[in-house]
């Protein structure tokens, strides 16, 4: 029986389509995910921080989450615009 932490192997060619769209290797694309993942655990930790820091790396132009048409998904409003309706509905 083996222990410890295996390496894990790229997925086949068919499962990169995600990675082709975005213009992104294997080994990019899971750099990235794992520094928003790391922003998130501190967030989740300490929510006063990094408030809005993952979403901006996401909604970014060079976040890595535009589709084959160049639009950005899960980025419907802008902080800003999450601000102001977040202090409207307080009010």
């Amino acid at each position: 029986m083996r222990t410890g932490v295996q390496i894990p192997s790229p997925p086949p060619k068919e499962h990169m389509n995600h990675l082709e769209e975005n213009q992104t290797t294997y080994f990019q694309h899971l750099a990235h995910a794992w520094k928003v993942a790391g922003i998130l655990i501190v967030h989740g930790l300490l929510p006063m921080l990094w408030i809005t820091k993952a979403s901006d790396i996401l909604c970014s132009s060079d976040g890595g989450v535009s589709d084959s048409t160049g639009d950005r998904k899960h980025c419907g409003e802008s902080d800003d615009e999450r601000r102001l309706s977040k202090q409207g509905s307080n009010q």
